[in-house]
């Protein structure tokens, strides 16, 4: 029991310890798009909650602008 206690306890450290690998990441890919706008981002998570920073990242990677989503998610 003991050695299966440990395997999982071990498998979730490495399970956590990926994920903010991965997030960090991806945060770091983010703001290099982001960076062309004059945007930046300091949590993946709450920082795209709203929308408008998902919205500036789609602009930059389309190359177009988003004027209607923008106007609706300010309202």
């Amino acid at each position: 029991i003991f050695c299966k206690l440990w395997r999982w306890f071990v498998w979730e450290d490495l399970s956590n310890e990926r994920d903010a690998v991965q997030k960090k990441t991806f945060t770091k890919w983010v703001n290099s798009h982001l960076a062309r706008v004059s945007c930046r981002i300091s949590d993946l998570y709450n920082d795209l909650r709203d929308g408008y920073m998902l919205t500036r990242l789609l602009e930059v990677l389309s190359g177009e602008l988003l004027v209607g989503a923008i106007v609706v998610l300010v309202l």
